[in-house]
């Protein structure tokens, strides 16, 4: 599935669903986050030997919390009729004319630096 197809998929969802503000939706979206910490934080704290099978159930657990929140943010986007698809190649531009370091961001990459 491409990014407009599960935009698209998101807001035929949304439409049926009782109508919200994109400030709500960024509560929610806020709220499924908390979601995806606690969960990592379980998968972090699990005990050593606890079964791949267990393991395996938290990860999926935090993967259908990574879902609400990526669900949530596709949905906010509709509200404020963003093209995430047009967003994410102008944001991919920019990060490659960017430095990164292992812990992240450095600075823009400048002429001189070529």
């Amino acid at each position: 599935m491409d990014i407009k197809q599960f935009q698209a998929d998101v807001k035929q969802l949304s439409d049926q669903l009782d109508s919200k503000s994109p400030e709500r939706r960024v509560l929610y979206l806020l709220s499924e986050l908390g979601e995806v910490a606690d969960d990592m934080l379980d998968l972090l704290n699990a005990p050593i030997n606890i079964s791949d099978s267990e393991r395996e159930a938290m990860k999926r657990q935090l993967g259908m919390e990574i879902y609400d929140v990526i669900w949530n943010t596709v949905d906010l986007a509709n509200m404020l009729d963003i093209d995430l698809e047009t967003a994410f190649a102008e944001k991919e531009a920019i990060n490659a004319k960017r430095k990164w370091s292992r812990s992240g961001y450095l600075s823009e990459q400048t002429d001189d630096d070529e």
